[in-house]
């Protein structure tokens, strides 16, 4: 199991790693485009996309390609498993090459991937979403993988990687089921002593979904204070996130807070707190 923090959002890892180098240099690639590809589905069906790659290096950089699941929790941590570990993931429908791309500077790649549903999971016909990552990763000269600049000469150094995730997510929306379990709020303060209202939330339904999210801050008369947004972000079934509210304009005293997760197509689920600031 692949554990990394802090949070999932939007998916561009950098890791540090102390390791026998030849230089500090790494391998310079983005990844043009969304990095999440949702499709609408039936059982049965193929589909396929594509992901671009580029190097922008002045230098010849090379990438490597190849699959996790990913399931994230509201506490902020985030599993890379291997792929087919999640009860939900799609990783063993996903077909893809090459699987290391050699660019020259200024290059762009395409790794290709093909997307075969299938007509039962588990002797059922699959519902809801199903996803896994394709993790694009540059490759450093230095590194026993590479075929580019290789020399007989080692030392010890900081070798830095990065690394892109792109969601594949394929959605059987038929029969398809939005629920939200709202596991509370914490009132807490961050680093400069503002206060931070956080609304924690599951998505215990089989879809994903991209809830809009607010409070509300009733005063003790019972009139509204105030209304606060949330952000957005993708919410896997099974996976849960925490969102954030400022309070620093808000007035000491006692609130009853309606939180509210609006799921789509109607589905809106809400709680009440009492809180005191």
């Amino acid at each position: 199991m692949k554990k990394t923090r802090p949070g999932w959002t939007s998916i561009v890892f950098l890791a540090l790693m102390m390791a026998a180098t030849q230089s500090a240099a790494s391998a310079q690639i983005s990844v043009l485009g969304s990095l999440a590809s949702d499709r609408d589905v039936a059982p049965g069906e193929v589909y396929s996309g594509q992901i671009t790659v580029r190097n922008d290096s002045p230098e010849p950089a090379q990438a490597k390609i190849y699959q996790t699941d990913y399931m994230f929790y509201h506490d902020g941590s985030n599993y890379f498993e291997e792929p087919g570990t999640s009860p939900r993931s799609n990783a063993g429908w996903v077909q893809f090459n090459p699987a290391v791309l050699t660019l020259a500077p200024g290059e762009s790649g395409v790794v290709n991937y093909v997307v075969t549903v299938p007509t039962t999971v588990v002797d059922t016909v699959p519902i809801g979403s199903y996803w896994s990552m394709l993790m694009i990763e540059g490759i450093s000269k230095d590194s026993p993988e590479s075929t580019l600049g290789k020399t007989d000469r080692t030392q010890f150094g900081i070798r830095q990687v990065t690394r892109y995730a792109v969601q594949v997510a394929s959605h059987i929306r038929t029969n398809a089921k939005i629920d939200i379990d709202i596991a509370g709020v914490e009132l807490t303060k961050e680093a400069l002593g503002q206060p931070i209202l956080q609304l924690n939330f599951e998505n215990s339904g089989n879809v994903l979904i991209v809830p809009e999210t607010w409070i509300e801050l009733y005063d003790t008369a019972g009139e509204l204070a105030r209304r606060i947004r949330g952000q957005q972000s993708r919410v896997y079934p099974g996976t849960s996130v925490a969102h954030r509210f400022e309070l620093a304009d808000t007035p000491e005293g006692a609130y009853d807070a309606l939180v509210v997760v609006d799921g789509g197509n109607d589905n809106l689920f809400g709680a009440q707190y009492r809180i005191t600031l």
